[in-house]
């Protein structure tokens, strides 16, 4: 492993006396609170997918129409830049402007563990399968039971020494109850379902956004499952999983080929030691202790809009769930929507013959319209088309809704006719009792009136709407929610 880090941000925290080893062995630590982690795959550390570059590309094409996308670079505004361009114009049988190896990538590795500090960036870099293994092991803890000469111990050495490991101390964080039956709302798109013996939790975060991070990886309860949503970073964060034990089922979308829009979740996560690695297919189910998992497609949040996608293997593979615990059916939906010749609303049908009344639907509100920076700013979902249409911008699909917001969240209610509607998935919010501003602009109880008075309902609706807040634990009692907060 390569450990890098800028000289602000090395700071000791050993002290004078007993050695480092023996203070390690003596001690027992914890991964630093609010440590912002990410990892990225070889791929996304091409220096054709960085902002700038789109930028430049869509100005271009916009003014200028078509025109080699090589010739707009240089190597001394953007390095290396224009040699990716240039090899993918050199593959004649390849339609797309970016070269096979990052439409279709085959390598894991190396990848890059980034810790973005105020005082400067912490790069570590993964060149294997053993590097990776090592950092789960540092994150989930388990190092400390490690042979002395595990590569595991060196790196939480060097964790040590940069700050981001610390001794443990007693966790004053929680606020939350989770010896109780229910479904928990946690921050971002996390969920946790809890039955009277089981545990699962859906896309968990401890490593994004950790301005808002209440609560830490050790106020939980053991978990029986993780249910993986799809495989942007805001919900398939891997060093967020890594803190579980490596052992503990992780359901993901069935991934056929490794691609720009979905890197292959299962074979990451069994390179990075995990043995009960469920790559779910959809209308597939499971059952983690007395809690149910029936596994439906995730349709939406595409580039194919206005188009089909010209390979089945290139899209955003994801998996909705319908969770059974409690005798409570709930159907999340995450930011699923839709795309080309199909919706979310289309299986409504199929959920209820297969499971009756759904008593929970829940799902993003936020209305995500195709730009060729979604999803992360760095061009995948312009790339990704065909050169014919990259080249034209009149048919790039500006605009087209992707999510299902609060019309097409109508439409599948009126369809489906669940009990209740909880809207969430609208990034991280500290702990308040005010309804959530989501992107500085709509309310959560503003985006359910929304609902309420789409012009695209049929007759009444038959659904509650139901507003509730980050921490809070919904439990259904003979049909009836009942919400409680967070609290010390």
């Amino acid at each position: 492993m390569c450990f890098e880090a800028s000289p602000e941000s090395i700071r000791s925290v050993a002290p004078a006396g007993p050695s480092r080893d023996e203070i390690m062995s003596a001690t027992r630590f914890e991964v630093r609170p609010n440590a912002p982690f990410s990892v990225f795959l070889q791929e996304e550390m091409s220096p054709v997918l960085a902002s700038s570059v789109l930028h430049r590309v869509m100005r271009a094409l916009r003014s200028d129409g078509p025109i080699a996308l090589d010739s707009l670079f240089d190597d001394g505004s953007a390095p290396g830049v224009r040699e990716v361009f240039a090899a993918a114009r050199e593959e004649v049988d390849f339609p797309y402007v970016l070269p096979r190896a990052l439409v279709f990538s085959d390598e894991l590795f190396p990848m890059c563990l980034q810790v973005s500090e105020d005082d400067g960036a912490i790069d570590l870099e993964l060149a294997d399968e053993a590097d990776l293994r090592a950092l789960r092991s540092v994150l989930s803890g388990d190092w400390q039971e490690a042979a002395p000469d595990d590569p595991a111990r060196d790196l939480a050495r060097d964790f040590l020494e940069v700050g981001l490991l610390r001794p443990a101390g007693p966790d004053a964080s929680r606020v939350v109850d989770f010896d109780r039956p229910g479904i928990f709302r946690l921050q971002h798109a996390s969920l946790l379902f809890r039955s009277e013996s089981s545990a699962v939790i859906a896309d968990p975060q401890f490593s994004y956004a950790t301005e808002q991070d209440w609560l830490r990886r050790e106020s939980y309860p053991n978990i029986d499952a993780i249910l993986i949503s799809h495989s942007h970073t805001d919900h398939f964060c891997l060093t967020s999983v890594m803190r579980f034990p490596r052992d503990t089922p992780i359901v993901v979308p069935r991934v056929r080929r490794g691609s720009l829009l979905t890197p292959p979740m299962a074979e990451i996560l069994r390179a990075a030691g995990f043995t009960r690695v469920i790559d779910a297919e959809w209308f597939s189910t499971h059952e983690f202790g007395d809690i149910r998992v029936t596994v439906y497609p995730f349709y939406g949040e595409q580039p194919w809009l206005t188009f089909a996608s010209p390979s089945e293997d290139l899209r955003n593979w994801g998996n909705t769930y319908v969770v059974g615990a409690n005798g409570v059916k709930t159907w999340f939906l995450i930011d699923s929507g839709r795309e080309f010749g199909r919706s979310m609303t289309d299986l409504c049908g199929q959920v209820r013959e297969e499971h009756g009344h759904i008593d929970i639907v829940a799902s993003n509100l936020r209305e995500f319209g195709w730009s060729p920076g979604q999803i992360d700013g760095k061009g995948s979902y312009l790339y990704c088309f065909p050169e014919e249409i990259v080249m034209d911008p009149r048919r790039w699909p500006d605009g087209e809704l992707m999510t299902l917001g609060p019309h097409g969240a109508r439409e599948l209610l009126d369809a489906l006719e669940p009990g209740y509607f909880l809207p969430y998935a609208h990034w991280w919010h500290p702990l308040e009792r005010r309804s959530h501003l989501v992107d500085e602009r709509l309310t959560e109880e503003q985006m359910l009136a929304a609902i309420r008075e789409s012009p695209r309902g049929k007759g009444r609706l038959r659904t509650q709407l139901l507003e509730w807040h980050v921490g809070d634990r919904l439990q259904l009692t003979r049909g009836r929610a009942v919400l409680h907060p967070a609290g010390p």
